[in-house]
């Protein structure tokens, strides 16, 4: 059976379509806050005050990243299998990508074209190995945010997170689940004092609270939150976030905890109709491309956030097809073939946006 067929068949569940939505509310989020160098006119942070849709998305990503990484361990707990699946899955996708923001996209935002690339530091293809995208120096003259693509800051983060759950399966802890929600609690009220007293800045903040996520997805697959699912308990939870969101000290605790709940239970609920299933994986895809179409979208047409999204969410599902098509499912078919006992390229079993 062909991989295709053999990862259709696993397609029991709403959790490509949860990682595609999650990146449709990162583009969402991004062209208010890329158009106005602030969150003041993006749509759920008007609405809470607290999170923005961009940040929920980003969450909901680690959260099901946790779920679905701690599943891979647990069916098949082999180092050298774990390694590479988590490399053959996130890294081509990333490399093009990020090739494609530094060689096309960073010429393309600047008035000096492709002589920026004269401007790129020495060896700065080498951050590419870490998953960091190199410093482009004078990219999106005049705008909010001269990042030629600013989304890739979280796949170190991700790939960190993979490597914790590996040493931490390989240590046996990952068996000892106390260990691993009492080490979560105490990171969750960290994350809350990092907030409540400034002791850290944004990127060090968010970089605690998309741990506390992913570790929630682990307590979520170590304790099979989703045998537990029931509207009445979802109600209970989704009332609870509603009412956190509004409030700046309990928001994070609310999406680590009613968030992460209510997402495990969609992701294992009725499955959607099988149109929903049969297309193919655009989540990683879509999330790499959104900020550079984006950015080049306000460059170029100095438009609303709103024509900014009409056009760029086609633009960013059609790169993600390309990225699946020719990048990333070719990658996952070489290493199954190159496998001689079992398949690498289940891709289903990871997460993105990455």
């Amino acid at each position: 059976m062909g991989v295709a067929d053999r990862t259709r068949g696993h397609r029991t569940n709403n959790i490509d379509f949860l990682r595609l939505l999650f990146a449709g509310f990162v583009l969402v989020s991004h062209a208010f806050e890329l158009a106005d160098g602030n969150r003041h006119r993006e749509p759920l942070t008007r609405i809470f005050g607290t999170v923005s849709l961009g940040e929920v998305g980003v969450c909901g990503f680690f959260v099901l990243s946790g779920v679905l990484i701690t599943q891979s361990w647990q069916r098949r707990p082999r180092v050298a299998r774990f390694l590479v699946k988590r490399a053959g899955r996130i890294y081509p996708g990333f490399l093009m990508a990020a090739v494609v923001s530094l060689m096309l996209v960073a010429p393309l935002s600047t008035p000096e074209g492709f002589a920026v690339l004269w401007a790129l530091p020495p060896f700065s293809l080498l951050w590419l190995l870490v998953l960091r995208l190199p410093a482009t120096p004078g990219t999106f003259p005049g705008q909010p945010y001269s990042y030629v693509n600013g989304s890739l800051w979280t796949l170190p983060l991700e790939f960190g997170c993979y490597m914790l759950t590996l040493g931490v399966g390989v240590s046996g802890i990952l068996a000892r689940r106390a260990i691993i929600l009492a080490f979560w609690l105490g990171l969750l009220l960290f994350l809350v004092a990092l907030r409540e007293f400034n002791l850290a800045g944004p990127v060090a903040a968010a970089a605690v609270r998309l741990l506390v996520m992913f570790l929630a997805g682990i307590l979520c697959q170590l304790y099979q939150v989703a045998r537990y699912c029931g509207a009445h308990r979802a109600i209970a939870a989704a009332t609870c976030l509603a009412v956190c969101l509004g409030q700046a000290g309990l928001a994070e605790i609310a999406l680590a905890t009613s968030g992460a709940y209510l997402l495990v239970c969609a992701s294992y609920a009725r499955p959607l109709p099988t149109l929903f299933h049969r297309l193919p994986d655009l989540s990683y895809g879509t999330y790499l491309y959104g900020w550079p179409i984006e950015q080049l979208m306000i460059r170029y047409c100095s438009a609303s956030p709103s024509i900014v999204l009409i056009v760029s969410v086609p633009a960013a599902l059609a790169c993600g097809w390309a990225s699946w098509t020719l990048i990333e499912r070719p990658t996952l078919r070489l290493l199954d073939r190159c496998s001689t006992r079992t398949s690498f390229a289940d891709g289903r079993d990871n997460s993105l946006l990455q």
